[in-house]
């Protein structure tokens, strides 16, 4: 019996997805990119955390006391699971935000675990003004971001102090086992003034997403970045991780999308 033909199957599938509305479709994309670990990134700081800790526990369990950095720390949300599910670590917390630093201050203040560090992370130390929508924004950005599709309005700003990670942990003597990046498309650089600490850390987790169109940088730039680096990539997802075995560009997801890179040359 002779093959079906790849292009009468194609057809086919076309003709009847023609029958279904564009709506759907778009709404059956949405919901597969996230099971995908597309988009989900937004939806649970526990998951993202837990899915740290289970390889942290299944490559690293020999450190028993990992120091961990929260860059981009916010309300601390992010910080708490951190806690329960590494209730032996040292926590940093960077927030550059004056009023997301004392919401942190205050919020931990008790916990001499926990320790709020008022910067920034770059590729290049100095002064820079911080934009958001509001004070204390969880979108706040080292980027004037163009949000001119929301009603949002990212005009407020303030001056906030941005340091080199290799500049502060040399300065302070620490190394971080664990890096978490979630500085709304500011990622990239601060992974490029970190090139001589990461080469230490077991594991980063870093977000990609709509910010990422305005900072002009692509999931093919992290991919680059890691692989020199010697990091396997990871997507996490409502399924587990999702490994990343080669760069594709359907990879190129701009809905808040969160990885997890592995340092193989601890393997």
């Amino acid at each position: 019996m002779a093959a079906f033909p790849a292009s009468k199957f194609t057809y086919l599938f076309a003709l009847i997805l023609g029958k279904v509305s564009s709506r759907f479709l778009a709404l059956l994309e949405s919901q597969i990119q996230l099971v995908l670990g597309k988009g989900s990134g937004g939806h649970s700081t526990e998951q993202e955390v837990e899915s740290l800790s289970q390889v942290w526990f299944k490559k690293f369990s020999f450190l028993q006391h990992p120091i961990i950095f929260d860059v981009g720390g916010n309300n601390g949300d992010w910080a708490i699971q951190a806690q329960k599910y590494f209730p032996h670590s040292k926590l940093y917390i960077f927030e550059p935000s004056e009023r997301s630093f004392y919401v942190l201050k205050s919020k931990f203040t008790d916990i001499a675990a926990i320790s709020v560090v008022k910067k920034a992370l770059g590729d290049a130390p100095g002064f820079f003004p911080l934009y958001s929508d509001e004070s204390g924004s969880p979108l706040s950005s080292l980027l004037k971001r163009n949000l001119d599709f929301t009603s949002l309005d990212f005009n407020q700003q303030e001056e906030v102090e941005v340091v080199r990670l290799d500049d502060w942990c040399g300065e302070h003597e620490i190394q971080p086992n664990i890096l978490k990046l979630d500085i709304e498309g500011f990622e990239l650089n601060a992974l490029l003034g970190s090139k001589n600490t990461i080469r230490n850390t077991q594991l980063i987790q870093f977000e990609f997403g709509g910010a990422n169109r305005d900072s002009k940088t692509y999931f093919k730039d992290f991919w680059d970045f890691f692989s020199k680096e010697n990091f396997s990539l990871f997507r996490i997802s409502p399924l587990g991780l999702i490994p990343i075995l080669k760069y594709q560009e359907q990879d190129e997801c701009f809905r808040t999308t969160n990885f997890i890179a592995v340092n193989d040359s601890f393997s």
